[in-house]
């Protein structure tokens, strides 16, 4: 079974969060986004939303990968990226953008993802 596609539309399914940045330490804090499931999560498919809980026996992956945005934007994949970059000391919580295109080519099915935010120290 295939999801149909919508030809010349933006098939686009797009999400918000907000993440609070803050630290006392002077210099900057990087917001870093990476896909961080857990097991053996082949090269083809990190940062993929896969039909599985387990990313070794995915069933089908989505020929895109994730987008994660704030101040830059990030495709997902298994390497550290940073979307966002605090001059602390300070507080801010900025909006987080999530975006999934969906192709002709993707299977009809359940995906999931698993998402880790870390937050490092640039002195």
């Amino acid at each position: 079974m295939r999801k149909i596609g919508f030809g010349i539309f933006d098939n686009t399914y797009p999400g918000t969060e907000t993440a609070t940045v803050r630290s006392n330490y002077p210099g900057f804090i990087d917001l870093i986004v990476k896909d961080s499931r857990m097991g053996f999560v082949a090269p083809m498919v990190a940062g993929k939303m896969t039909s599985d809980a387990n990313p070794a026996a995915a069933d089908y992956q989505l020929e895109n990968p994730l987008q994660v945005g704030a101040m830059t934007t990030a495709s997902l994949s298994g390497t550290d990226q940073t979307i966002y970059t605090l001059d602390s000391p300070g507080n801010e919580q900025p909006a987080i953008s999530f975006d999934q295109q969906v192709t002709y080519n993707d299977y009809a099915a359940s995906y999931y993802m698993i998402v880790t935010f870390t937050g490092t120290v640039v002195l």
